[in-house]
C-alpha cells in the first residue's frame, strides 16, 4: 500500500478522481464487462481470513450508522478529524481500509456505480501470471465440450476428407488388394452360378478365328507326340487325368477306348473339326471345382 497523505477530505477526493481516472485506461472491451459480472461479490470482500471478518463487522457496523440521522452527523463529523491526521506506513493500510468504508458508505446511486467500475479495472489489472493461466485451461476446457452437433458433423466431414487425401502410394496398393479381396468373397451362391454360366457362354462365342487356328496346330501336335513310345504313354496318362475325371467304373473304360480311337481319327480333315467341337465342349463341361476355387482365392 502506498503512502496516504490527504491533508482534507476534498483531497483525497480529487487524488481519487485521478486515480480512477488511470484505472479506466487498463478496461479492455466486452471481456471486461463480463468479468466484471462474475469477480462482482468478490470486489466487496477484498480483506482475507481474521482482518476479512474484521473488516465485515466494521463494515456492516458503518452502514448500519450512517443509515440514521444524528448518528449519521456524529460519523460525518469523526470522519472528517481522520481525514486530517496524515497517516503513514502500516498505519496507512489501516487508515485506508477505514476510509475506503467510509466512502463506500456515503455514495449512493451513480457515484456507487461508478466506485465498482474503478474497482473492477484495478482488480483486472492486478490478475497475472498463474490466474490467467488456470482461466485459459478452463476457458479451453470448455470451449471443447461446449463444440456439439453440426461442428462434430462438420469437423468429421473435413476430417474424413483430410484421410482419405493423404492417402498415397503403398497405402493405395494395400487398400486396393483389400478392396478386392472383400469383393471376391462378397461373390457367393447364386451370383458365382451365374457367373459361371456366362463364363462358359462367352468362352464358347470368343473362340474363333485365330485362337481356332492356334488350338488346332496344339492339338495336332499333340496327337503326333501321342504315337511316340513314353512320351505317348506320359501324355496318356496326363490327358487321362485331366478329361477323365468326371468319369467313373465300366463308364471310364469304355470312355477312354472311344477317346482312344476319336483321337487316331482326329488327324483327318473334317474329323478332326468335329472332334475338335466336341473336345472344347467336353473341356468347358469339365472345368468346375478347382477352377472356381481358384478364382475366389484370387
Amino acid at each position: 500500500m502506498e503512502h496516504c497523505w490527504c491533508l482534507s477530505r476534498e483531497q483525497c477526493v480529487h487524488n481519487t478522481t485521478h486515480t480512477n481516472a488511470a484505472l479506466l485506461v487498463s478496461e479492455q472491451g466486452a471481456v471486461c464487462a463480463q468479468y466484471t459480472a462474475h469477480t462482482y461479490a468478490a470486489l466487496l470482500v477484498p480483506e482475507q481470513g481474521a482482518v476479512c471478518a474484521q473488516y465485515t463487522a466494521h463494515s456492516n457496523a458503518a452502514l448500519l450508522v450512517s443509515e440514521q440521522g444524528a448518528v449519521w452527523a456524529q460519523y460525518t463529523a469523526h470522519t472528517y478529524a481522520a481525514l486530517l491526521v496524515p497517516e503513514q506506513g502500516a498505519v496507512c493500510a489501516q487508515y485506508t481500509a477505514h476510509t475506503n468504508a467510509a466512502l463506500l458508505v456515503s455514495e449512493q446511486g451513480a457515484v456507487w456505480a461508478q466506485y465498482t467500475a474503478h474497482s473492477n479495472a484495478a482488480l483486472l489489472v492486478s490478475e497475472q501470471g498463474a490466474v490467467c493461466a488456470q482461466y485459459t485451461a478452463h476457458t479451453n476446457a470448455a470451449l471443447l465440450e461446449s463444440e456439439q452437433g453440426a461442428v462434430c458433423a462438420q469437423y468429421t466431414a473435413h476430417s474424413n476428407a483430410a484421410l482419405l487425401e493423404s492417402e498415397q502410394g503403398a497405402v493405395y496398393a494395400q487398400y486396393t488388394a483389400h478392396t478386392y479381396a472383400a469383393l471376391l468373397v462378397s461373390e457367393q451362391e447364386a451370383v458365382c452360378a451365374q457367373y459361371t454360366a456366362h463364363t462358359n457362354a462367352a468362352l464358347l462365342v470368343s473362340e474363333q478365328g485365330a485362337v481356332c487356328a492356334q488350338y488346332t496346330e496344339h492339338t495336332n501336335a499333340a496327337l503326333l507326340l501321342w504315337e511316340q513310345g513314353t512320351v505317348y504313354a506320359q501324355y496318356t496318362a496326363h490327358s487321362n487325368g485331366a478329361q477323365l475325371v468326371p468319369e467313373q467304373g465300366a463308364v471310364c473304360a469304355q470312355y477312354t477306348a472311344h477317346s482312344n480311337a476319336a483321337l487316331l481319327v482326329s488327324e483327318q480333315g473334317a474329323v478332326c473339326a468335329q472332334y475338335t467341337a466336341h473336345t472344347n465342349a467336353a473341356l468347358l463341361v469339365s472345368e468346375q471345382g478347382a477352377v472356381c476355387a481358384q478364382y475366389n482365392t484370387h
